[in-house]
C-alpha cells in the first residue's frame, strides 16, 4: 500500500479510536492526516509523472519530492479549482479544458488544507466526529477522482505546476550521520 493510501487509512483509523465521545486530538490528527494523504498522493503522482516511477529513479523521485511547496501547491489549486481559469493557465492548457475531476481535486485539497490549518493551529474550535468524517471522505473521494483524471493532459500540467517550487530541498537522510561526508563512497 503506499504512503496516502496508508495515511488515508489513519485517518478513518483515527475517527474511530475513542468509543462515546471522540477526543479532540484524534478528530484533529484524523483531519490533518487526511490532508497529508492527498498530499503525499499528488506529489508521488507528480514525481513519478516528471522523472518516471522505474525503481532505478527512486533517488531522483525523492529528491523531487523535496521540492513540492504546499504554498505552492495551494495556489495551483486555486487556479485549478475553477472550469473557467485565467489566461495564464488557459494557454498552459492549450485548449484542453480542467476536467470536473480535476476541479473537484484541487477545491479538496485547498479545502483540505484549509481544515488542517484549523486543526492544528485553531485550539478555540471543537471539532465533531461527523465534520471530521466528511473531511475523510472527501480526502478519500478525491483519492478516487485523481485516479480517473491522473492520465488528463490538464493534470500534467497541474502535476507540473505543483512542482514548481521557488526552492527545493535536499532529501532527507536515512541516517544523518551520512550527511556529514559527503565523499563516502
Amino acid at each position: 500500500m503506499s504512503l496516502s493510501q496508508d495515511l488515508l487509512q489513519q485517518a478513518k483509523h483515527l475517527l474511530d479510536l475513542d468509543p462515546g465521545k471522540p477526543r479532540q486530538a484524534n478528530l484533529r490528527r484524523s483531519i490533518s492526516t487526511a490532508y497529508y494523504s492527498l498530499f503525499s498522493l499528488l506529489v508521488t503522482a507528480s514525481a513519478d509523472f516528471m522523472v518516471g516511477a522505474e525503481d532505478e529513479r527512486q533517488p531522483l523521485r525523492n529528491y523531487m519530492t523535496r521540492a513540492f511547496s504546499h504554498e505552492t501547491m495551494v495556489e495551483v489549486c486555486k487556479g485549478f479549482a475553477q472550469s473557467n481559469p485565467k489566461e495564464n493557465l488557459k494557454e498552459a492548457l492549450a485548449g484542453h479544458a480542467i476536467p470536473d475531476d480535476l476541479v473537484y481535486v484541487a477545491k479538496g485539497f485547498r479545502d483540505l488544507q484549509e481544515a488542517r490549518h484549523g486543526a492544528d493551529y485553531n485550539f478555540a474550535h471543537t471539532f465533531k466526529k461527523q465534520d471530521a468524517a466528511g473531511l475523510v471522505r472527501f480526502a478519500e473521494a478525491a483519492h478516487k477522482k485523481w485516479q480517473s483524471v491522473r492520465k488528463h493532459n490538464a493534470a500534467r500540467v497541474f502535476s507540473w505546476r505543483c512542482s514548481c517550487s521557488t526552492t527545493a530541498r535536499r532529501p532527507r537522510q536515512e541516517h544523518p550521520e551520512d550527511a556529514l561526508d559527503i565523499h563516502k563512497g
